[in-house]
């Protein structure tokens, strides 16, 4: 059953408050700084409870601790959040979270077994062990990347483990029973051979052939994930983990020269100037590079800048953006040249993707389901109909824009 608010736009000073308080909240943990700006900030005789975006609904867990650390309640931070899911408590979380360790242990094992010496753990992967608690950090899904010419025996250790494989255009995406799904990829370029080369070992996994990118990969890699402005406050949440205090500025250099050596470095100082702008004061990241700067580039990074802003202050959904975005944009259009017949063997058959929790549609059928087709239709249908039509449109506009720009300026696409 499709359950939508009617849609409100929020107001500047909304939004403006709304950037400045999740600046301070998307962090790991909370300085005794940043608990006195958030206090401050309740303080004010002008200051009301914002609203609570459907786009922050994983971050509820973390968003609370941090605001119950900090000597406030809950309802002083944010208004009550109409027609989003039950949240799930802490003991839920935690036991979800070892029941997917415990999965991806297994796995790990099995790989060594199976002679993938070298599995590398990325983004929430890699970060969510480094969380001090495994509740501020919720996780359904794992990304993995090992070699290629690993892939076929790493195929079949998924199969005898009861992993089925789905459909994606980019990648190998596999599901368990139990709901949680692992994305695996193999190096395509000369980038992503460079990431897997630069393995560290995890010291949060116990097996031996687990990796984890160095932090200036990791900072990179999710500037370039949170590219397109989708779940922005998730990326510099796990961004700021490394991050730290005085040693941000080098990381943030070392992240910027990776870029720059492979070419795609405008999505990362847009990443940064977003950071500096809705960050409390503290270290200044680069945001332009040092030797030269263009207009062009100038512009695609202001242009990439507010659509962070207009995307990380909205109220639609991540799940209904993308129907939109699908459904009616250029951007959404399949790239052939991006085909899943170079991850795929002959006898893969499985055709069915996963179901979405959505915090204001509930599940979201199956990918590939007439159900699901319809939930698409009836979701663009409502915003074709809104006040905010025009306003999404140019949303898709300016990120599309954003896409080209990237393309004209790198002359490559982010495949992150």
């Amino acid at each position: 059953m499709l359950r939508m608010k009617p849609i409100v736009p929020l107001e500047p000073a909304e939004q403006s408050g709304l950037l400045k308080l999740c600046g301070i909240l998307s962090r790991p943990e909370l300085t005794e700084e940043h608990q006195q700006s958030l206090r401050g900030m309740v303080a004010d005789a002008r200051w009301r409870p914002l609203s609570f975006l459907s786009s922050l609904d994983m971050l509820v867990p973390l968003y609370r601790h941090h605001i119950t650390r900090a000597g406030l309640e809950w309802e002083q931070v944010f208004c009550y959040r109409e027609y989003v899911r039950p949240e799930p408590s802490t003991a839920e979380l935690v036991s979800r979270w070892y029941q997917l360790r415990g999965l991806l242990e297994e796995l790990f094992a099995g790989l060594a077994a199976a002679g993938v010496d070298q599995v590398l753990a990325v983004k929430g992967t890699a970060t969510a062990p480094l969380y001090s608690s495994p509740a501020l950090r919720q996780m359904c899904d794992a990304d993995l990347m090992i070699p290629a010419d690993m892939q076929d025996a790493a195929l079949d250790v998924f199969e005898r483990l009861g992993w089925a494989e789905q459909n994606s255009a980019t990648s190998l995406n596999f599901r368990h029973q139990s709901g949680f799904m692992i994305d695996l990829k193999v190096p395509r370029n000369p980038c992503e051979e460079e990431l897997l080369a630069s393995g560290v070992p995890h010291t949060s996994w116990e097996a031996e052939n687990v990796m984890c990118p160095p932090p200036a990969w990791q900072v990179l890699i999710h500037a370039w994930h949170t590219s397109d402005g989708m779940r922005v406050w998730r990326d510099v949440c796990d961004a700021h983990m490394f991050l730290p205090g005085e040693d941000a500025r080098c990381v943030a250099d070392e992240a910027l020269a990776i870029a720059r050596r492979h070419d795609h470095f405008l999505p990362v100082i847009s990443f940064f100037r977003f950071l500096n702008a809705h960050s409390p004061a503290g270290a200044r990241l680069p945001g332009r590079l040092p030797d030269e700067w263009s207009d062009q580039q100038e512009a695609h990074c202001r242009r990439q800048v507010t659509l962070f802003e207009k995307l990380a202050a909205d109220r639609i959904s991540v799940v209904a953006y993308n129907f939109l975005r699908l459904s009616l944009s250029p951007i959404g259009r399949r790239d052939p040249a991006r085909s899943t017949a170079r991850y795929r063997r002959p006898r893969t058959t499985s055709n069915r993707g996963w179901a979405e929790r959505d915090p204001e549609m509930g599940t979201v059928p199956r990918a590939g389901t007439l159900r699901r087709q319809f939930l698409k239709a009836r979701v663009v249908l409502h915003y074709f109909f809104s006040p905010q039509w025009g306003h999404y449109r140019r949303l898709m506009k300016l990120q599309r824009e954003v896409k080209l720009g990237s393309r004209e300026t790198s002359g490559r696409e982010n495949t992150h």
